[in-house]
C-alpha cells in the first residue's frame, strides 16, 4: 500500500496540471455518485486541471490550428482541381457531371481560402451543404475520386472547427482573472483535501475507496519524486 503524500507545492504549474490528469481519469474509472463530498471535489479538480491546461496549452492550440487550415485549404484546392480536370474531360457523361459541380463551385470560388477562418468556415460548410444535395449528388458520383475528395473536405472542415472551438474558450479562460499560478495553488489545495479524505475512506471502506486512494497515491508519489529530483540537481549546482 503506497503512502498517501500531500502533493509537494514546489511542483511547477505543469506537474501539477498532469497530477490531476491521472487522478482525474483515474477517478473515472469508479461511480463516485453516493458520495457527495468526493464527487464535488472531484469536479472542482476537473474544472480547474481543465482551466490550467487551456491557459498553458493555448498557444499549442493556436498552432494547430493554423496547421489545419492549411490542411482544408489543400483539400478545398483537390476539390476545385479535380472538377477542372474533368471539365476538359473526352467523355462527355463525365464532362457533364463535371459541368454540374462546377455551377455549384463558382458560386463560391477558390478565393475563400483567403478569407478570415470564421468566413472561410461558413462558406465551405455552406459548399459542402450545396455538393450533397440529391441532384448534385448524382453528378458527384459519376465522377471517380470526387466524392472521396470532397469527404476529406468534410473531414478537415470539422477538425477545423473544433479546434477553432477549443481555441475560442482557450482564450476566454486566459482572459478570466486567475493566472495559471492562481490555478496552480488552488490545485495543490483541492489534491490535499482529497488525499486527507481518502487516507480516512481507506481506513474506514478499504473496498471503496482501496483501489482509487491507491492511484492518487502512487500519482502524487511520481510527482513529488520528480521535483525531489530536481531540487537536489538544483542544490547540487549551487553547493558546486
Amino acid at each position: 500500500m503506497t503512502k498517501l503524500l500531500f502533493i509537494n507545492r514546489r511542483s511547477y504549474i505543469t506537474e501539477v496540471g498532469n497530477t490531476s490528469v491521472v487522478i482525474v481519469d483515474a477517478s473515472k474509472e469508479s461511480d463516485w455518485s453516493a458520495d457527495a463530498y468526493i464527487t464535488r471535489l472531484l469536479s472542482d479538480i476537473d474544472s480547474n486541471k481543465t482551466l490550467l491546461i487551456s491557459m498553458t496549452n493555448s498557444g499549442l492550440i493556436k498552432s494547430l490550428l493554423e496547421k489545419e487550415d492549411v490542411q482544408r485549404d489543400d483539400c478545398s484546392r483537390s476539390v476545385f482541381k479535380l472538377t477542372d480536370a474533368y471539365l476538359s474531360f473526352p467523355d462527355e457523361e463525365k464532362r457533364g457531371a463535371a459541368l454540374v459541380v462546377n455551377e455549384v463551385l463558382s458560386r463560391f470560388g477558390l478565393e475563400m481560402i483567403n478569407e478570415s477562418y470564421d468566413k472561410e468556415s461558413t462558406l465551405v460548410e455552406a459548399l459542402l451543404a450545396d455538393l450533397s444535395q440529391e441532384a448534385i449528388k448524382a453528378s458527384v458520383d459519376r465522377l471517380p475520386g470526387m466524392a472521396e475528395a470532397i469527404s476529406n473536405l468534410e473531414i478537415a472542415q470539422a477538425k477545423f472547427r473544433q479546434t477553432s472551438a477549443d481555441y475560442q474558450e482557450a482564450k476566454i479562460k486566459k482572459d478570466k482573472k486567475l493566472t495559471a499560478s492562481e490555478l496552480r495553488v488552488i490545485l495543490i489545495e483541492l489534491l490535499n483535501k482529497l488525499v486527507v479524505y481518502l487516507r480516512a475512506m481507506r481506513e474506514a471502506q478499504p473496498e471503496v475507496y482501496g483501489a482509487f486512494a491507491d492511484r492518487v497515491a502512487q500519482a502524487i508519489k511520481e510527482n513529488n519524486e520528480k521535483v525531489r529530483t530536481r531540487n537536489n540537481r538544483k542544490k547540487e549546482v549551487e553547493e558546486a
